[in-house]
This record gives C-alpha cells, sequence and structure tokens, in this order.
C-alpha cells in the first residue's frame, strides 16, 4: 500500500514531465547536444589540419626551367612566333611588290595603288592590308600585261610608244563570224601562222592530231568561214615555216619523225624527211626554220631540233633524207624551239626542257658532247654559253636587230639584246681552262625581264613569244597569248604596247603569231577555234 507521501511524490514527477513536455525542452536539449557534438567535431578537424599544414610541402609556383618545360614548347612562345612569322611574311610580300618593276619601271604597288583608287578604295591607315590583299588575290598567276589599261594611261616620251599604242588600239577583232565559229582545226592548235602575202590574210594551223587548217577569211561566204581541212601528219604539228622563196611552199613538222612540204595551191603535199635513229625508231620533230637568204654557204637550208635534244640540218634542193643526217647533241632532253640568228644563219639559240637558253655557232663541230652526261660521245657543235632558268625554257626566237626572247614555265619573259653577234669569237662569252672538260657557262644575264603567267596546265597549249619578222614600221615587237584570254604585244624594250582582247574571246589564245610585216595578229584555242585581229 502506497503512503500518502509516496503518492504526493508520483504525482509532482508526473506533473513535472507535463510541464516540460509541453515546453519542448527535450528537444532543445537534443538540439543542444547535437550542436556540441558538432562544435567538438569541427575543433578536432581544425586541430588535424594545423598537424597537416605544418608538414613540409613543395612550393605551389615553380619555375618553367625546374619543370623541365622548355620556352619553345610554351603556347605563348608558338603563338608569338607565329604571329612574328605573319608580320615577316606581310613585310616580304610588301616588299616584293616595292621591287617588282613592269615595263618603263614602274612597281606593282603602283599599279595596285591606281587601280584601288580608280576603285574608290580610299583609307590611309589600311592602305598596305588593301594592297596584301590584291596581292594575295592575284598569287603568282598574273601577268604585267594585266594591267595594261593602268600602265598605258602614264604619261610616256617616246612618241613611238604612243604610236604603236595608238595603231594597236584601231585594230578590230574580225567581224564576220565570232572566234568560236571558226574552227580551223578538229583539236587544240599547237602552232599557227600567217602566208606571208600581206594583200590576202591566209591562216595556217596544225593541231596535235597532226591536221592542218588553211583559212582565207576574204573568201568566207555568209554561211561559213573558208576553211579548207586535212590530215597532214600522224602526230602533233609543231611547227610551220614558209619559203622565203617559193612562197606557196609550206614547210611542216610533228611529231610523227616527219618534215612535209606542202603546195598550197594544187595542195599536193610530199614528205621531205623521215628521222630514224640507228636502231630505225622514229625520232620526232620538235621545231624547224629556214635559212633566211643572207649568208651563201647556208642557204636553201631547212634546220630542225628534236624530242630528243638533237639538232641537224639539210638541204631542202635534195631527196627525201632519213638515216643519212648528221646530228649533233645540244641538249640531253627535248628542245622546245630554236632560233636561227636572221644575221648570221651559223648561229642559233635553243629553248630546253633542261632549264637552260644557250647559244651555239654552227662553224665548229666537236667530236664529243663533253658537257653531256648521258650522251658524252655525241658530236656536238661549239657552246658560247647559256642562261640558266628556275624551270624550262619553251621558246626561243630572235629578231634582225640582234635581240632574243624567251619564256617557259618560270613565269617570265626575258629579252637579251645581244646586238652584232657577227663580231663573236668562238670564246667571246667565256675561255674554257686548259685540260678541262668543256662545260657551257651559263652566264647570259636578260636585259628586261617581265612576269608572265605561262602556266598553261595540261589542255592549253605551251605559250611562246614571237618577233614580228619584218616589221613594215621598223618596229621590233613580239606578241605572246595571255591567260586571261588576251594577246600581249611588247616592244624590244619590254615595254607593253597593246592588250588586245574583247567579250567574245571565250577561250585562251595560247599559239600566237604577227604577220611578217603588217600588224596583224592570229591566235589558236585549246578547242582549234581561230583569233583574227587586223
Amino acid at each position: 500500500m502506497v503512503s500518502k507521501l509516496e503518492k504526493q511524490r508520483l504525482e509532482n514527477i508526473q506533473r513535472n514531465k507535463e510541464l516540460l513536455r509541453s515546453l519542448s525542452l527535450d528537444k532543445i536539449s537534443y538540439e543542444i547536444k547535437k550542436d556540441v557534438e558538432e562544435k567538438k567535431a569541427e575543433t578536432k578537424a581544425k586541430r588535424q589540419k594545423r598537424k597537416t599544414d605544418t608538414a613540409p610541402k613543395e612550393p605551389i609556383r615553380k619555375s618553367r626551367r625546374l619543370q623541365g618545360i622548355k620556352i619553345e614548347d610554351t603556347e605563348d612562345y608558338q603563338t608569338a612566333m607565329r604571329a612574328k612569322e605573319l608580320q615577316q611574311i606581310e613585310e616580304e610580300k610588301l616588299e616584293k611588290l616595292r621591287t617588282m618593276k613592269l615595263p618603263g619601271n614602274v612597281s606593282l604597288i603602283d599599279i595596285l595603288k591606281e587601280q584601288n583608287k580608280d576603285n574608290e578604295i580610299k583609307g590611309e591607315d589600311n592602305d598596305d592590308e588593301k594592297l596584301l590583299s590584291e596581292f594575295s588575290r592575284l598569287s603568282d598567276n598574273f601577268s604585267v600585261g594585266d594591267f595594261y589599261e593602268v600602265i598605258s594611261k602614264k604619261p610616256t616620251d617616246d612618241k613611238s610608244i604612243n604610236k604603236l599604242r595608238k595603231e594597236f588600239k584601231s585594230i578590230d577583232l574580225y567581224e564576220k563570224f565570232l572566234p568560236n565559229q571558226i574552227s580551223l582545226t578538229e583539236d587544240r592548235l599547237a602552232i599557227i601562222n600567217f602566208h606571208p602575202s600581206n594583200t590576202e590574210k591566209i591562216i595556217v594551223g596544225g593541231d596535235i592530231l597532226g591536221n592542218l587548217g588553211i583559212w582565207n577569211p576574204n573568201s568566207d561566204t555568209d554561211e561559213n568561214p573558208a576553211i579548207t581541212s586535212f590530215n597532214l601528219h600522224g602526230k602533233h604539228i609543231s611547227k610551220i615555216a614558209f619559203s622565203t622563196k617559193k612562197l606557196n611552199n609550206l614547210y611542216t613538222a610533228s611529231y610523227d619523225n616527219s618534215i612535209r612540204c606542202t603546195d598550197l595551191k594544187t595542195l599536193k603535199s610530199t614528205e621531205v624527211l623521215g628521222l630514224l635513229d640507228d636502231n630505225g625508231n622514229d625520232i620526232g620533230i620538235s621545231d624547224i626554220q629556214l635559212s633566211t637568204p643572207n649568208t651563201s654557204s647556208y642557204e636553201n637550208l631547212l634546220f630542225f631540233t628534236t624530242l630528243t635534244g638533237q639538232f641537224g640540218s639539210f638541204d631542202i634542193r635534195s631527196k627525201p633524207r632519213t638515216t643519212s643526217i648528221s646530228l649533233y647533241r645540244l641538249s640531253d632532253k627535248k628542245i622546245g624551239g630554236f632560233s636561227i640568228n636572221p644575221n648570221a644563219n651559223y648561229q642559233l639559240s635553243t629553248g630546253s626542257l633542261d632549264r637552260t637558253l644557250k647559244i651555239w655557232d654552227l662553224r665548229k663541230v666537236n667530236a664529243n658532247s663533253n658537257w653531256s652526261e648521258k650522251f658524252p660521245s655525241d658530236a656536238c657543235i661549239h657552246a658560247y654559253g647559256g642562261f640558266s632558268s628556275r624551270l624550262s625554257v619553251s621558246s626561243t626566237d630572235w629578231n634582225s636587230s640582234g635581240d632574243i626572247v624567251c619564256n617557259g614555265y618560270a613565269d617570265a619573259i626575258n629579252i637579251f639584246k645581244l646586238g652584232d653577234t657577227t663580231q663573236w669569237n668562238s670564246d667571246f662569252l667565256y675561255k674554257p681552262k686548259k685540260k678541262s672538260k668543256e662545260i657551257i657557262p651559263m652566264t647570259l644575264k636578260p636585259d628586261h625581264v617581265m612576269k608572265h603567267n605561262c602556266r598553261t596546265g595540261k589542255w592549253v597549249s605551251i605559250l611562246k613569244a614571237r618577233w614580228q619578222m619584218n616589221p613594215k614600221d621598223g618596229y621590233e615587237k613580239f606578241v605572246i597569248g595571255n591567260m586571261q584570254k588576251f594577246f600581249d604585244v611588247y616592244t624590244a624594250n619590254g615595254i607593253q604596247v597593246a592588250h588586245l582582247g574583247g567579250k567574245s574571246i571565250t577561250a585562251v589564245p595560247a599559239v600566237a603569231n604577227f604577220h611578217p610585216t603588217e600588224n596583224w595578229l592570229v591566235g589558236g584555242t585549246a578547242s582549234g577555234k581561230c583569233v583574227l585581229f587586223s
């Protein structure tokens, strides 16, 4: 039995519990306890961290040298170097623009400034940037002839230049038919030429399949051009030449090994040479030229070069020849073109795939080609010397004033003003040392160099600069095709006097030629079409 006192104590305990529950003191007590425990844990973590921090540590930052990093490998250095290289390239391009001279000693940078002015490009702060942008657009595939409109506006004191420019401005493109309607040959024209007549503009062209086309514009009907075509050779026709005595006798050379003579009146064609090597294999003919009637000992001779680098000649009055012709080794590779000096038929120049222009003397024959690596035992003629090009030389042409023009894949036209070479001795350009092999010195330097895009590629015939043979107006000048579908005409001093073209010329007139005496121009395209200015 619970005493009264014990009963009172139990009631007091129950009352206090209810009071505590109503005040939520147990929850507060739990939270206080939790907070105390968290503070203890935090204090313990700080003590452990202080212990860890007191342990020795490596420096936070180390030099690149201590880390084994080369300065050249860092991104900052490489970025700086790239910026420096770009700046250097731009400076080199600007310097190239400043030093690149056009005919008349005008720099390309001046011409580009003139063009920018014409196009109303203003602002001096970014002039260099705009010029470089224009130069980059041009890249290397341009010719000085592309700037003729700007160049011709510049005043000149040379009355002959002004006269020539005015004259060429007055000649017109043939109007009766558009160039793409005048199909001179079936395939790509490789060579084109005028008949020497100065009354009729008779044009003859040969293509890469051996087809010959003859066009007489004076006989054109309203419906069709007066063109006669026939297959004359089995391969590429490389050259067309007219006899100086019988003007209707047309000589053609071909890669098929033959040289033929065709009478334009009767259209009868005969073979005058079929060239074979010692094993009976065909030797392709790359170029031919008839001697000029100024040296009796070389009169009636037809000179030729081959695809294998040889040179020969024969009398056109003789019967057809095959292997009984003396050949001289002038190159280890293809001779693309050659030219006989009009004032001295014993001198000739050759342009070759071996990247040289060389000048030779027929009067002195050497038993061995000491300079040749592949054919040292072949007979050779004396070499005065030559010119070394960066790339192959496509053509060389000699005029009556003693100037040679040559061009090739190095994208340049070179003019050598040699003057009276009849006074040259055999050792004019050099003297070989005693007891040494005769090595041909590349000592010739061009007097004038013009930038010209000669990158014709696979489908366009090679560009070749050609002098006007006997200009009636007395001015020495040559023509060359322009990749922008124009003809460019230059004087012997490298001054441009014409840039002929038009919207109706839809293809490059790559093979181009002057009439021997008149200022008429003709060109042929990759599709066998003919372009005539007269």
